[in-house]
């Protein structure tokens, strides 16, 4: 058998367990009363297009639409996510104004810089290193001026003044992103969602909230951050399962799976799809029967995912089939990777090309933050230098920009709860790359 239709066949038995199992999650959480009425609608999408693919008749085009539709959804809740980090970034540095930051490992300002540079320096790997970095500059107090701030923002473009057009767009999209010069186009399914999760914080004050508005809002938030993350775990399931949909679709036919495998694989969906359409059933008898189409997959995905991970670091990473491209995509770490390729834009970037590509994001920058909070426009500017490439030249360059954050707080309280966030990012940051190490590639759980 050929290294190819090994693959095919992998990466379809992979697709085949994860689309049952995630299927079976969905189905339970629908049950639960958990979905939002966009998503359901959205499911219910899905559910059609599992239809014609047990009736032979999904083509990829359809697909391919609902999967585009996917992204665009996930792009509006991205969005939004951000919104709310925003006004997270703006109640985080309000909060000393009414809770007790105190820490005696931190009670002065030589301590606190001293803490900051020992925790960036800590890792012996220049990539930790620099990813501490981003971290400081993000949670650190900012108390720049906007010339201070596009001077800073030059030198990180600085880099790619020797590259190409193709990477100075990329970065330039991404600062745009961050700065909300960019919102998705289109409706999103849950729009009515979004306007209830921000509206609590249209025309806050920041700078005279008291204790009671305050408190408010830090309820809201929580809750808001408690919805969005339940959105964002079902689209990602629900894309995860699109994904596998679309590797069955471009791989079955290449693949050396037998009729009979097959033929129990699409049985164990029918069953699934009319278990769960079932009104009548009691809970506990769905749990039952659920159990018992589950149990022949027992370890079928971990066997899979291994074969397939297996083929493919044996083969290089642009495949000479198309299909087997894009299932290459399907099953990466990146639930949302375009399918097509895009030809690069390999032409060398001027002197006048990058001043004049600067010069035009300085001036939208500068227009979108007139009438915005300062607070605000603080959290802006840091979520931007953390995505920039490390601009420091030198060690004493980094140390003079903590102490200068550091020395720039108005009281020991903003100075504190900045070190604390920064812990708790790291923290974050650490038990991610726990799960990165112990999850599946492409798992959407």
């Amino acid at each position: 058998m050929s290294r190819q239709k090994q693959m095919f066949t992998a990466a379809c038995r992979l697709a085949y367990h994860r689309l049952l199992l995630n299927y079976f999650t969905f189905c339970e959480i629908r049950r639960d009363g958990e979905l939002h009425p966009g998503n359901q609608a959205l499911f219910q999408q899905f559910e059609e297009l599992l239809s014609l693919f047990l009736q032979g008749s999904l083509t990829e085009e359809r697909l391919s639409g609902f999967r585009d539709q996917m992204v665009r959804e996930m792009e509006h809740l991205t969005y939004c996510a951000d919104s709310l980090a925003l006004h997270e970034y703006a109640m985080n540095r309000t909060e000393p104004r009414f809770v007790p930051q105190d820490d005696p490992e931190l009670d002065s300002t030589a301590k606190r810089i001293n803490w900051t540079m020992q925790f960036i320096l800590r890792g012996a790997e220049s990539g930790d290193v620099n990813q501490r970095i981003r971290t400081v500059l993000e949670e650190l107090p900012i108390r720049l001026t906007n010339s201070r701030f596009f001077a800073l923002l030059r030198q990180g473009l600085s880099v790619y003044q020797e590259g190409d057009l193709e990477s100075l767009d990329s970065i330039l999209e991404v600062i745009r992103s961050q700065a909300f010069l960019i919102r998705p186009e289109g409706e999103w399914s849950n729009q009515e969602e979004e306007k209830r999760l921000l509206g609590p914080f249209e025309g806050a004050d920041y700078r005279k909230m008291d204790l009671e508005a305050f408190t408010k809002h830090s309820e809201a938030l929580c809750r808001a951050e408690e919805e969005m993350d339940r959105l964002s775990d079902h689209q990602l399931l629900l894309t995860g399962m699109a994904n596998d949909l679309y590797v069955l679709v471009l791989g079955l036919s290449h693949s050396s799976m037998t009729a009979q495998e097959q033929e129990n694989f699409r049985g164990t969906l029918e069953e699934t799809l009319e278990l769960f359409g079932q009104e009548n059933l009691k809970e506990d008898e769905v749990d039952r029967k659920a159990g018992q189409l589950l149990e022949p997959l027992e370890g079928g995905q971990e066997a899979s995912f291994e074969q397939w991970r297996s083929l493919s670091l044996k083969q290089d990473e642009d495949f000479e089939d198309d299909a087997l491209r894009k299932i290459g995509r399907l099953l990466s770490t990146s639930a949302f990777a375009p399918l097509e390729q895009k030809e690069k834009e390999t032409a060398p970037v001027s002197e006048a090309l990058w001043e004049e590509r600067i010069s035009r994001l300085e001036e939208e920058l500068s227009a979108s933050w007139k009438g915005r909070p300062r607070l605000m426009v603080r959290g802006i500017m840091a979520k931007i230098l953390s995505c920039l490439p490390v601009f420091f030249g030198s060690l004493e360059q980094l140390q003079e920009y903590v102490a200068g954050s550091l020395e720039s707080c108005l009281d020991d309280g903003e100075a504190i709860v900045s070190i604390h966030l920064i812990q708790e990012q790291s923290a974050w940051d650490e038990s991610l790359e726990q799960e990165d190490g112990d999850e599946m590639v492409g798992s959407p759980l």
